[in-house]
């Protein structure tokens, strides 16, 4: 086993404890605050503050120690301070020294992560603020995806395997319905045929940020215009809970592209090949429950008397950052994760489909 096995075994093995160790410094954080009421809203910030935090340990120690990229470190800091100072001039040149704009939350957020610096925002604190939001979520996705990739490493050949077993395990059960693989289907065998890259992916580079910018504005969506969080949530929270939520879409991402560039298929006698990708992007992103849920919230909010202007200018604020956090996580994604996750998925499945 190498160095780099036993890390990921380490990372499986202690993640369980990692989840309980961070929920209870949630409740920590929430319960031993005298500065803010006990609200949803807030124990919401404390579980993303914590989580954030924890995987942003994890990623650090990821980019510092461990992973190996394509392009090498100073290119990839490059990146990151190019993508960030854009944004920063975009938002300054949107918003300027607006006290109602994202601006203002940008400038207090170099200030332990909270709006509580009231200072009108100037463009060396907007570019400051930019430049710490785009450090946390650069550790952070390294954190998320280092684990992610640990857990899928271990794993998710086996749940593709489990289609093509003759017994009904629970397994199985959950593995089709994962996939979304018809009930006419009787799986004989399962292919992979992984997608060969030479360099950085440019087009899986765009496919991945395409669906993280996708699910990301979803979740801003039911958040910004969902009465109830709208009438709890201070709009500076929910803009920091937003940002810090977005940082976890991978989770849902990564597994339906890992899919897709296996190349993975289920086979019968009777049927042609199913791409087992495509059941699961259906599964995970049916876009008519998507539209339906804009649309609902939109009408609730205009007919809840809404500050919609505020909801807007929110919603331009944020949906600007979440460009800047699909480029990170698809970039980070492609450049240190998919080569090794994809092989390593490939490989499994060979030496364990052999065995059956």
């Amino acid at each position: 086993m190498s160095r780099k096995d036993r890390y990921d075994a380490f990372l499986v093995r202690i993640f369980k404890y990692v989840v309980v160790v961070l929920a209870l410094f949630s409740f920590v954080l929430f319960f031993g605050s005298f500065d803010h009421d006990l609200t949803f809203g807030y124990l919401l910030y404390c579980i993303c503050c914590s989580y954030t935090a924890g995987f942003c340990v994890i990623g650090l120690f990821s980019v510092m120690f461990r992973r190996t990229s394509l392009f090498p470190r100073w290119k990839m800091i490059a990146v990151v301070l190019a993508l960030a100072t854009v944004i920063a001039f975009v938002m300054w040149e949107l918003f300027n020294n607006d006290p109602e704009s994202p601006n203002v939350f940008i400038a207090g957020f170099m200030y332990i992560l909270v709006w509580t610096v009231e200072t009108e925002p100037t463009l060396v604190l907007v570019i400051a603020g930019v430049y710490s939001i785009a450090a946390i979520i650069t550790f952070a996705t390294y954190g998320v995806l280092e684990v992610l990739s640990a857990l899928l490493g271990k794993d998710f050949h086996r749940v593709i395997l489990s289609l093509m077993k003759s017994e009904d395990s629970k397994l199985k059960r959950r593995s089709r319905k994962l996939f979304m693989v018809p009930d006419i289907i009787d799986v004989d065998d399962v292919t992979l045929d992984p997608r060969k890259s030479v360099g950085f992916d440019l087009a899986l580079f765009r496919h991945l940020y395409k669906y993280v910018l996708g699910v990301g504005v979803i979740v801003a969506s039911y958040l910004f215009l969902n009465p109830v969080f709208l009438q709890l949530i201070p709009i500076q929270d929910m803009m920091l809970i937003i940002i810090l939520l977005s940082i976890f879409v991978s989770v849902l991402v990564v597994p339906v592209n890992l899919t897709r560039t296996l190349g993975a298929e289920a086979r019968s006698a009777g049927n042609r090949p199913f791409p087992l990708w495509k059941g699961m992007k259906t599964k995970m992103f049916h876009p008519g429950f998507y539209i339906l849920l804009f649309l609902t919230l939109l009408w609730v909010c205009l007919f809840t008397d809404e500050d919609l202007a505020r909801i807007f200018v929110s919603y331009v604020g944020y949906f600007i950052f979440m460009i800047l956090t699909s480029m990170l996580v698809s970039f980070i994604y492609v450049n240190s994760f998919y080569p090794d996750l994809n092989e390593a998925v490939a490989s499994n499945f060979e030496e364990a489909k052999s065995k059956l």
